[in-house]
């Protein structure tokens, strides 16, 4: 009996094994036919674009003519103008003027509260007061009954009255800045208002006398390395940073003197103009006044020159697109003062005949390659 249960579970064991080995030959050949059917499938065939090279157009840089100008910033100037400043330390409590207006001689300016006198004008004044009052008190008696007052008295009081107001108005004067002659208020201390705090001897204002073309001068430097290249007369062109109308105006000037000595510090010549443009009530520029000036050191300049909205820059500065060997070139110069007529004259990194890039040259990069449009 034992025997025949033994041979029973051997039974089983051998089913059970008999089974796995054919799932795992089922599975074996499942696998054969997949990596067969995976090695010999027709592959998709990916249909890449060729890459579209782009096409521009391209034209010769070329010398041109044109004035070369350089510039800098200048002051108007004038011998025939005298400064306005204190005498003392003080207060400005009224302004008596605007800029660019005429005055005359002895006309008040300014009035001045002395920061350290503020008693000394308050105790004439409380007296001048006193006096005045006692006067026009025994003015009316007497006006109403000569008997009831004395004539001494009255001549008296009067005389008080008119020694205090005297001491008051000579005190009250020295705060007063009054201008010394006829002319016009051509320059105002800036952001100048009341309630400001002045010291004595501070400039407040310039008044000009005969403010005209031939009184009024340019003052300006430029610097040293076009010295060879400055001669008198010479065209300016002055543009003030401000104008007692508000409106931008532009002025002609000529070059009269020039200093034979560069400044070493700033290394910069300095340089005089006088005014062609005759001036008027409408169109004068004031002295005192700051501007930039233009100014033309060669009127038949010759030069390469490239249309400014060709060139780019980067951290390494300015820079166009160049045809070559059908490739972007990059190409780095140092260019003069853009033209009126759009074209930046070249100093140098450029040659004649370059084929400059002028289709959509902000679109390309450097060494990309590149058609020319026949």
């Amino acid at each position: 009996m034992k025997i025949f249960n033994k041979n029973i579970v051997i039974i089983k064991w051998v089913i059970w094994a008999i089974i796995v080995l054919v799932i795992i030959l089922v599975i074996g050949y499942c696998l054969l036919v997949i990596g067969y059917w995976m090695a010999h499938r027709k592959k998709p065939v990916i249909h890449v674009a060729a890459a579209t090279i782009p096409t521009v157009e391209v034209e010769h840089l070329k010398y041109q003519v044109f004035p070369k100008i350089v510039e800098g910033y200048g002051q108007t100037a004038s011998p025939n103008s005298v400064t306005i400043k204190p005498q003392f330390t003080g207060v400005i409590e009224s302004i008596l003027f605007k800029a660019g207006g005429h005055v005359k001689a002895g006309q008040p300016l300014f009035i001045l509260k002395s920061i350290n006198s503020t008693q000394q004008i308050e105790y004439p004044k409380s007296i001048l007061n006193s006096v005045e009052q006692s006067y026009v008190r025994l003015k009316k008696q007497y006006e109403l009954n000569k008997a009831g007052v004395s004539e001494i008295d009255l001549i008296q009081a009067k005389s008080q009255y008119e020694q205090a107001l005297v001491a008051y108005n000579l005190l009250k004067a020295q705060n007063t800045v009054m201008s010394p002659i006829d002319g016009v208020i051509s320059s105002v201390k800036s952001d100048l208002a009341m309630g400001d705090i002045v010291n004595a001897g501070q400039l407040l204002a310039t008044i000009t006398k005969n403010i005209n073309n031939k009184s009024v001068l340019l003052k300006y430097t430029l610097p040293s390395q076009y010295a060879n290249q400055l001669k008198p007369g010479q065209k300016v062109i002055f543009t003030p940073s401000y104008s007692h109308d508000h409106i931008l105006h532009t002025y002609n000037a000529s070059v009269s003197y020039i200093s034979p000595d560069v400044d070493a510090k700033s290394s910069s010549v300095t340089l005089r103009a006088y005014f062609i443009d005759n001036f008027t009530d409408k169109n004068k520029v004031l002295p005192n006044v700051f501007g930039k000036i233009k100014q033309v050191i060669d009127p038949n300049y010759k030069a390469l020159a490239v249309k400014q909205y060709l060139v780019q820059t980067d951290a390494k500065g300015f820079f166009i697109y160049v045809f070559k060997d059908h490739k972007v070139l990059k190409k780095y110069f140092k260019p003069l003062l853009v033209l009126k007529s759009g074209l930046i004259p070249i100093a140098s990194g450029l040659e004649s005949g370059d084929l400059v890039i002028i289709t959509n040259p902000s679109s390309l990069s450097p060494n990309e390659k590149i058609n020319l449009k026949v």
